[in-house]
């Protein structure tokens, strides 16, 4: 993370917006709050290099977007989420996008450790 940012303000010190928004633009896919240093590297663009600013957009929003359609079209929803985060049912099946998935044995019972006790839900 330390890297995109690093390279994002080098882009901005030596005035290489699109290269800066590149960097904003991969820094975001990974987490989505740095969707404001997007937004900062796309406001400075407006501000010093205006003729550039469509390129920049364009650069640093495409990265983010085609993360987010193989995010849903690979989980199923535009967030990823990890298997110890999906609950199972008595069957023994992880709910996902796709459908029922069969959850071996040490699966879970490594999920049922993080899952309440039926008295307490």
């Amino acid at each position: 993370m330390f890297f995109f940012y690093t390279l994002v303000f080098l882009g901005l010190e030596s005035k290489r917006f699109v290269a800066a928004s590149l960097c904003a633009g991969l820094s975001m896919g990974l987490r989505a709050e740095n969707g404001l240093l997007l937004l900062t590297v796309l406001l400075g663009t407006w501000l010093y290099e205006r003729k550039k600013l469509g390129r920049a957009v364009v650069v640093g929003s495409l990265v983010p977007l085609a993360i987010a359609a193989w995010t849903r079209w690979y989980f199923g929803s535009p967030l990823a989420t990890s298997w110890g985060e999906q609950e199972t049912n008595e069957a023994g099946c992880a709910m996902s996008g796709k459908g029922r998935l069969p959850v071996s044995n040490g699966t879970r019972m490594a999920l049922s450790l993080h899952r309440r006790p039926a008295h307490e839900r």
